[in-house]
């Protein structure tokens, strides 16, 4: 178990992930803020490495007081569900013993680099970083290289144009947001809904792929690239 702490962004409410999730439920951004950190909180308290198994959607949701609220951090990609366990991602960034501990460390690495640099001395001593950062980077080059998942096309219906479900998977891994099977029927949900409501499949896959937006919306003759591929809400839309 980990200490009474947990390490939060200062950017934290202007993220997009946050504005998704706001959009998903139809509640304020700062609302959801408030709930992310009841579950992170909830794991930080009830696991040792984020891995919370035979924990359901519901549980959390209840935790959270919004119902939704679980499937849509999976949808956002803060939240994965795989083998009936629930896992939240970068645990060990945030949440555990070590978290406080890495957060000094860098806090000093940054400390020192400034005063070095005033001296005319650019070097800074990368032993000062602990191995297991240098570990979890490495991790994440290989995990960037790795092909998606065969899964992810086998769940495409026929009515969804391959190659913008094509373009769309594509798009998630390049962003470092790739898409899990469990996120890839949530979006495949959304799709469906949206064309029922007359939105043609392949022209909403495309928008999203050019917007760099991790979830589909209706279309939007307005639509423009926003920062961090953030989807920008109409008046009325949360």
């Amino acid at each position: 178990m980990s200490g009474d702490w947990i390490k939060v962004e200062v950017n934290l409410p202007d993220k997009p992930e946050v504005w998704q999730i706001a959009g998903i439920l139809g509640i304020d951004s700062d609302a959801v803020v408030g709930k992310l950190i009841r579950i992170w909180r909830w794991f930080d308290q009830h696991t040792e490495n984020g891995n919370a198994a035979g924990v359901t959607f519901a549980l959390l949701d209840r935790h959270a007081g919004v119902t939704g609220f679980a499937e849509a951090m999976a949808l956002s990609g803060w939240l994965i569900e795989k083998d009936r366990n629930l896992i939240l991602p970068n645990f060990d960034r945030h949440n555990g013993k070590t978290a406080k501990n890495r957060a000094l460390t860098a806090k000093r690495v940054a400390a020192h680099k400034e005063k070095t640099n005033a001296n005319g001395n650019d070097e800074v001593t990368i032993d000062a970083l602990p191995r297991e950062e240098k570990r979890r980077e490495e991790k994440k080059k290989e995990k960037a290289k790795a092909p998606a998942s065969p899964a992810l096309f086998d769940l495409r219906p026929d009515w969804v144009p391959l190659e913008s479900w094509d373009g769309f998977v594509e798009m998630r891994k390049k962003t470092r947001h790739e898409l899990t099977p469990r996120a890839c029927k949530l979006v495949l949900n959304e799709l469906e809904r949206l064309r029922a409501g007359g939105h043609e499949p392949g022209a909403v896959l495309d928008q999203s792929t050019r917007n760099g937006w991790r979830d589909v919306f209706p279309l939007r003759s307005d639509a423009k690239p926003q920062p961090n591929g953030a989807y920008k809400p109409m008046p009325g839309e949360i």
